[in-house]
């Protein structure tokens, strides 16, 4: 038995990041289909409204549509006993290779690495307690991985402002920055039962390659800022 948990090890120390990251991911979707069908899970009922948009019509500003509200619930799954399920990914063989590939590649702390697992852990697991997702797991590896590296990644923020009226329908800032009319799709969107959110005036849309969140809102602010010197109006995000 002793032989075999050696080339266990040797093995888990040839295998890839990329590999451990999806030996990891697999450990926590056999724990929430197991734990589903071994009813260690509950199921609740949320409340949620999407607002239908109708007779639409944009003249300076949102000045004409029809707004009705269709309520429905989603079920929502959670663990009766979410720490007994942490403790057993956190005991597992691919967790703890995951955390002694990340010290040995990026020279961190154990401590430091283990807290950036075990985040990446409740994301995984968060995306597959309602529906397995498999594209999305190979999306957050992707992301996770990246973010190791610190390599740039592509934000596409969407905002919606008040205060601009559009007299076309879209405008280009710049290569990366458009304002535009909104359209009645724009106001469709699903939120919780007790959500409530103004209209947009525009909307703007942004695409930056940046490391991290901060830095994408650092330039949303600027261009904020850049329309209201040009005293285009009361400029706020909604």
């Amino acid at each position: 038995m002793r032989t075999i948990y050696k080339k266990d090890e040797k093995l888990m120390e040839s295998k890839s990041l990329p590999v451990i990251l999806h030996d990891l991911s697999d450990s926590i979707i056999d724990e929430v289909v197991s734990g589903k069908r071994s009813e260690k899970f509950e199921i609740s009922e949320e409340k949620y409204v999407k607002h239908k948009i109708s007779n639409f019509n944009y003249v300076k500003g949102i000045t004409e549509f029809q707004t009705t509200p269709e309520y429905f619930t989603k079920e929502k799954w959670r663990w009766r006993d979410e720490l007994e399920f942490e403790k057993k990914i956190e005991t597992s063989k691919s967790f703890q290779a995951t955390i002694e590939k990340i010290v040995k590649i990026y020279n961190v702390e154990e401590t430091k690495a283990k807290s950036w697992v075990s985040k990446f852990v409740k994301k995984i697991t968060n995306v597959c307690l309602d529906e397995i997702n498999k594209d999305k797991v190979i999306e957050l590896i992707n992301l996770f991985i990246s973010n190791l590296e610190e390599n740039p990644r592509l934000w596409q923020p969407v905002v919606w402002i008040d205060g601009i009226w559009m007299e076309t329908d879209s405008i280009k800032i710049r290569d990366n920055i458009l304002i535009r009319k909104p359209e009645s799709n724009d106001l469709e969107f699903e939120s919780s039962y007790e959500r409530l959110r103004n209209w947009p005036s525009a909307i703007l849309e942004f695409e930056y390659r940046e490391k991290f969140s901060r830095q994408v809102q650092n330039k949303i602010d600027s261009v904020i800022a850049a329309l209201r010197l040009f005293k285009l109006g009361s400029i706020e995000k909604n």
